[in-house]
């Protein structure tokens, strides 16, 4: 009765390879007649046999069958390039934002230790400068009270001498 067809493939093995032909792939789809019938219709496949347990082709059916999988492999693949080639864009563009992150960083990081030590070395002139006021002031502080103490000796010699020579002239004015 099924002499003269090629291939006789048994519905899960069917269904198992062209599912993809009359289902959606994520869809479970049972073993069947109705099922591999359907996919035969599909595709628009005649003059065949589905039998209880197989499907009965002849070579040119399975070629048919197959050109209809390689043109769904050739879509999947040309899908799978623009995904993949999308993915591979965001990936890139991405990486030149972190880039462009990392670069903004050392710039606003050294441009930040610019300000510090410039920051730093105007700090430390004011600290210089009011050491050298307080320096300044001190030693005139100091200058002043030798200053005094110098002058307070020196009166005090000058008393001592105004004293002896108006005692010296007394004394040389009593003898005479």
């Amino acid at each position: 009765f099924y002499q003269g067809f090629s291939h006789r493939i048994t519905f899960e093995d069917f269904i198992q390879r062209f599912k993809v032909i009359g289902f959606s792939l994520s869809q479970y789809v049972a073993p069947t007649s109705a099922n591999c019938s359907q996919i035969l219709k599909h595709i628009g496949i005649q003059n065949c046999e589905v039998g209880k347990t197989k499907v009965f082709l002849k070579y040119h059916h399975i070629e048919k069958l197959w050109r209809t999988l390689n043109t769904y492999h050739t879509c999947a693949i040309k899908i799978q390039k623009i995904v993949r080639g999308m993915l591979g864009r965001q990936e890139t563009e991405r990486l030149r934002e972190q880039q462009k992150q990392a670069a903004a960083t050392k710039i606003q990081s050294a441009f930040r230790g610019f300000l510090a030590r410039q920051n730093y070395k105007r700090t430390v002139q004011r600290r210089v400068k009011a050491a050298i006021i307080i320096q300044a002031g001190l030693r005139g502080y100091l200058a002043r009270v030798a200053h005094k103490k110098h002058f307070a000796r020196c009166m005090a010699a000058v008393t001592i001498q105004k004293c002896l020579r108006g005692y010296l002239v007394r004394v040389a004015h009593k003898k005479h």
